[in-house]
């Protein structure tokens, strides 16, 4: 909310500045990925007043300073990010669905809009985290609860997204892969981390912890 990242090194302790609060719309941030090998700190960013556009930001990951932005296509939500193979990002747009980031490209692209990645309810925030499983995208959507897969055919064109079954999530806010088929999300109206089993048609979903905030 204040535009801050911090960092925290791998002793769990330590916390430290990486980009200091911000006084310039937008400088909320969300999702967020970390690209070693090109030293680079992407950034989904938001107006925390929505006076103005979100955006995409490339911060040095040296130095945390802004190198880049980049709007997307249609005016909404960025919300989170992913990576292929390739080094093309994947970016979440709330509203819409999700943008991409060609490798060594400055815009943003449609990649998918679909009605399983929007709201069901007007103004609502709809999808939201996104990982990359092997050729599986799995995203959540804040507003249904579901989780989505959407394959990334061979030519880097999506396939027909698919709801996953046996999967009802309390306003899923971020998702993390934990290993192959399985996810962690973020449910924020019941305040747990859930991990999801995604590996099966079935699919499954065990509480690991109830004491977030």
């Amino acid at each position: 909310g204040t535009g801050e990242v911090v960092k925290i090194a791998p002793d769990r302790r330590t916390v430290t500045t990486f980009i200091a609060p911000e006084s310039t719309q937008p400088i909320g941030k969300t999702g967020m990925f970390v690209d070693e090998a090109n030293d680079a700190y992407w950034v989904c960013t938001v107006a925390t007043d929505f006076s103005v556009a979100s955006e995409l930001r490339r911060y040095d990951l040296a130095t945390g300073a802004l190198a880049h932005t980049i709007a997307l296509t249609s005016g909404g939500i960025c919300n989170d990010i992913a990576e292929d193979a390739a080094g093309n990002l994947y970016i979440t747009d709330s509203f819409i669905g999700i943008e991409r980031l060609p490798a060594g490209a400055s815009a943003l692209e449609s990649w998918l809009t679909d009605v399983s990645l929007q709201p069901v309810h007007q103004g609502a925030f709809a999808v939201d985290g996104i990982v990359l499983d092997q050729s599986d995208f799995y995203v959540d959507n804040l507003d249904t609860g579901a989780i989505v897969r959407v394959h990334l055919n061979d030519d880097g064109t999506p396939g027909t997204p698919v709801v996953q079954a046996g999967v009802a999530l309390s306003a899923p806010d971020g998702i993390r892969l934990l290993a192959h088929g399985k996810l962690v999300a973020a449910e924020s109206s019941i305040d747990t981390l859930s991990e999801i089993d995604v590996d099966n048609d079935a699919g499954a979903r065990v509480i690991l912890s109830n004491r977030l905030d």
